[in-house]
């Protein structure tokens, strides 16, 4: 049961990073995805990692209708066993870019879902960051779990 795992403080979780509509996203492995580095036995973890994720677009307009979402899973070290969801956040591209125009970044403060159920609290910022293609760095995502529900 993921529920006990967590309230033992046993999660490894790492995120997932990928877009919808799929595709939109180039990171800078050449995969469609890109995955964060795992934390070890946390039940809040910080990931004060900087990364870049490049967009297949030409303009901030073909932005307007994507999401970024961050799949949040529980690392399984057994070779057979797949690694646990733990939640999902989604942000809309089109208020990432509206709080840029407005503050040179963006700030997120954002429930973790798991199967239609509030698991935590996802907070982070970041900044796009203009080049070719077009990209957006993030830095000190971290996220707050709720054990129990």
């Amino acid at each position: 049961d993921y529920g006990t795992l967590l309230e033992r403080g046993k999660a490894d979780p790492y995120i997932i990073f990928t877009t919808d509509p799929p595709a939109v996203m180039a990171a800078e492995n050449g995969l469609e995805q890109f995955t964060s580095k795992v934390k070890k036995k946390t039940l809040n973890p910080t990931w004060n990692e900087e990364i870049t994720l490049g967009f297949n677009v030409t303009s901030e307009a073909e932005l307007e209708n994507v999401h970024l979402i961050m799949h949040f899973l529980d690392y399984d070290y057994g070779v057979l066993n797949p690694d646990d969801p733990i939640g999902v956040v989604q942000l809309s591209m089109k208020d990432i870019l509206r709080q840029q125009h407005e503050n040179d970044g963006f700030r997120f403060d954002e429930t973790l879902v798991q199967f239609g159920l509030p698991r935590g609290t996802c907070t982070g910022k970041g900044a796009i960051v203009e080049k070719s293609p077009f990209s957006v760095s993030g830095e000190d995502a971290a996220t707050r779990s709720q054990t129990g529900q």
